[in-house]
């Protein structure tokens, strides 16, 4: 079988990692996978990444780990040790498993609308939207009532933009990752955030006319227009 991204990722920087801190990143590893699942692995590790570095597709995601994660990066801002990558994708791991499974979470309790909205999110299969909501978790961790407002955004517009107008989800995934750069660097604002949003979203013409619609004016089949 052909090794995953994640089987790539994790045996370059187990090849790397300092071995005085092999056994601490080895078990910050193997809590990572025991939080999410070897099922969610590599669909973790680039929302991750592409929450925190530099935009990369899929199949380009273990050479921009290797060309930045290093085992120590000394006093570079571009490189990443590799003991303290693996540990924050380890925090952060738990993070993702909220965002997909909000019902068995004790901090969501007073929330049930962030719940429902979450929980909305998954059941679209919503996957590029994880990378911005990582980093509004982790810039708003101590205020719910914010997240709660983003991840509403968020739903509000993936309905509008792909479900509704049927727009191609992965239009906008290079948008989410800058965002989610100046969102962990304290640079963009709710409000601004929501500006961003609605500049990407279908006007009201274009989310009135549904794709049917739009066959029907073509002379389409409704299932070709929707694609």
């Amino acid at each position: 079988m052909d090794l995953t991204a994640a089987d790539l990722v994790k045996n370059y920087v187990l090849s790397v990692v300092p071995e005085t801190l092999f056994d601490t990143t080895y078990k910050h590893w193997r809590s990572m996978v025991d939080n999410i699942g070897d099922d969610q692995l590599s669909r973790y590790l680039r929302a991750s990444w592409n929450s925190k570095y530099e935009f990369a597709r899929q199949a380009d995601l273990y050479r921009e780990v290797s060309k930045r994660v290093v085992a120590t990066p000394g006093n570079s801002k571009t490189k990443t040790g590799a003991s303290s990558f693996v540990k924050s994708l380890d925090d952060e791991s738990i993070d993702w498993e909220d965002l997909r499974n909000p019902d068995g979470t004790n901090w969501m309790a007073p929330y049930p609308d962030l719940r429902e909205d979450l929980n909305d999110l998954r059941l679209l299969d919503a996957r590029l939207v994880y990378v911005p909501l990582l980093a509004l978790r982790a810039a708003h961790r101590t205020e719910p009532k914010e997240f709660a407002k983003a991840v509403r955004l968020f739903r509000d517009f993936y309905v509008r933009h792909t479900i509704v107008a049927g727009r191609a989800a992965n239009e906008v995934e290079e948008d989410y990752s800058k965002w989610a750069g100046k969102i962990r660097g304290k640079t963009m604002s709710l409000s601004q955030l929501q500006a961003n949003l609605h500049a990407l979203s279908p006007d009201d013409k274009t989310f009135k006319l549904r794709p049917t619609d739009k066959a029907s004016t073509n002379g389409a089949s409704s299932a070709g227009a929707g694609q």
